[in-house]
């Protein structure tokens, strides 16, 4: 019985810091939403996560220089997001987690920079985001 309680014990404390890990980061990449220097963007992207696309405009067009700025603050922001939950993921995920959610947050990165650079317009960016996510189960 105390054996049962004391696993359930640490189940509970590793699930709260598990919770904290991503709320860190997850807090901060929600307030891009509404970040007024965003605010360029905010139409044609889901700031805060892909989920949100069902706001957003589908443009089948790259962007053009102030928005290319915004797409490029947006990226350094969701950077600083992603690294103000590092302490936190290192002490609640094991290496593997901290790993895997690192390739999904790199790789969103890369789409974000596709999307500065005019790579990619900003159907393909919202296109490849969702496959992204879909097929990683999970977003940063």
């Amino acid at each position: 019985m105390k054996t049962t309680l004391i696993c359930t014990a640490v189940l509970a404390i590793a699930t709260s810091f598990s919770a904290l890990a991503k709320e860190a980061t997850a807090t901060c990449i929600d307030s891009l939403a509404s970040d007024g220097s965003l605010n360029l963007i905010a139409d044609k992207v889901a700031l805060a996560h892909s989920n949100q696309m069902a706001s957003v405009r589908i443009l089948d067009r790259v962007a053009n220089e102030p928005e290319r700025a915004a797409v490029a603050l947006w990226l350094d922001k969701r950077q600083e997001c992603f690294d103000a939950g590092s302490k936190q993921r290192r002490a609640a995920f094991k290496p593997q987690e901290i790993a895997f959610a690192r390739s999904v947050f790199v790789f969103q990165q890369r789409l974000v920079a596709d999307l500065q650079s005019g790579r990619l317009t900003y159907a393909e960016f919202n296109k490849r985001r969702l496959e992204l996510v879909d097929a990683a189960g999970h977003e940063i």
